[in-house]
């Protein structure tokens, strides 16, 4: 989510919050524990939220029925995409600080930055010659979220809404959240706001579910292992309550969008629809990874006001190198949207 500052009435919240409801085993650096379950939010039986809406904490659940045999046909009544093989380069990793506030989280600073780190690399090692930044973290009261302000140092400033040992609430609250960043998230106007929100809620799952994969082997200590699956177990509960996806496969993305397109337009940061959509753009990001590189062209220039999203999109195809522009055409028509071949620059730009 983003916000000018702290304050909920100037904020924009994008937080989707999903429940754990399966029990598992959660760690530390230090030893293994198990908690019979992790159904409990990370915040005390009510959070206000800064769109007003209200989340309660649930009580004990029965564990939920397998999915991971049942997901999502996610490939459903999408066209066929063929993007261009991109070249080798250096990755981004090693571009980004992350420095963690651990107060309020009941949770060591070397834990809570190990998750955070892991669920970063998974975006930044698609990343070409990112400049060096910083960012922040620290427990928020009112949902996870990026500021708009900057810290005294021009660091970014990101709040998540969890707390003790939930690493899958951490990760995929703070993947949402470096989204932002990396999209060069700005304040102006709203009207497309929806479709940025969409992409970090693919953020969100994509990350989890790479960290799945990573943690069977690389996790970021050794005993953290055992919890890649529930990683996935995560995931897979989010998309499994994407009601809105139904509606995507019986009439198609193109149809769904014309429809809510108004919606989308004033409310953007509705969740049951940006998370609908996600699952769709979640089959390409993870066919084509190398294009999370894309999105640092996503803001590339302010939004004026009444901008069209299809001339939000055709703005993007414009700023992004070479390299990426089949992608964004791709994503574009997705939605049914066409877009007209333009010259391209070769360039990443100077991420701020």
């Amino acid at each position: 989510m983003l916000c000018a500052n702290s304050i909920p009435a100037m904020s924009m919240s994008t937080f989707v919050d999903p429940t754990e409801t399966f029990p598992c085993l959660i760690v530390t650096t230090a030893q293994q524990l198990h908690c019979h379950d992790l159904s409990a939010s990370a915040v005390d039986q009510s959070v206000t939220f800064h769109d007003n809406e209200h989340r309660v904490c649930p009580g004990n659940h029965q564990t939920p029925a397998p999915v991971r045999h049942g997901r999502v046909p996610i490939f459903l009544s999408l066209p066929l995409i063929v993007l261009l093989p991109l070249s080798a380069a250096a990755d981004s990793r090693e571009a980004v600080t992350i420095e963690i506030n651990p107060e309020g989280f009941n949770a060591s600073r070397a834990d809570i930055r190990a998750v955070c780190r892991s669920a970063a690399n998974q975006l930044l090692r698609h990343m070409v010659d990112l400049k060096k930044t910083t960012v922040r973290v620290s427990k928020g009261a009112h949902g996870p979220i990026a500021l708009f302000k900057k810290g005294e140092n021009g660091e970014h400033l990101i709040k998540l809404a969890t707390e003790k040992l939930y690493w899958a609430q951490y990760a995929y609250q703070f993947s949402h959240e470096i989204c932002h960043v990396l999209c060069g998230y700005d304040e102006d106007f709203r009207g497309n706001l929806w479709f940025e929100e969409t992409i970090c809620e693919v953020a969100s799952l994509y990350c989890l579910r790479r960290m799945s994969v990573e943690w069977r082997t690389n996790a970021p200590f050794g005993n953290w292992k055992s919890y890649a699956p529930l990683l996935r177990d995560y995931t897979d509960e989010i998309e499994r309550t994407r009601q809105g996806y139904l509606e995507i496969t019986r009439t198609g993305l193109p149809a769904y969008y014309r429809k809510h397109a108004r919606h989308l337009s004033s409310n953007g940061t509705d969740r049951e629809k940006n998370g609908a959509m996600a699952l769709v753009l979640l089959a390409v990001f993870e066919r084509h990874p190398q294009n999370w590189n894309a999105i640092r062209w996503l803001n590339s220039s302010p939004s004026p006001q009444g901008e069209t999203f299809p001339q939000y999109l055709s703005k993007w195809h414009r700023a992004v190198p070479r390299e990426h522009s089949a992608f964004v055409s791709s994503l574009s028509a997705l939605y049914g949207i066409p877009l007209q071949e333009r010259k391209l620059p070769d360039k990443a730009p100077i991420t701020e």
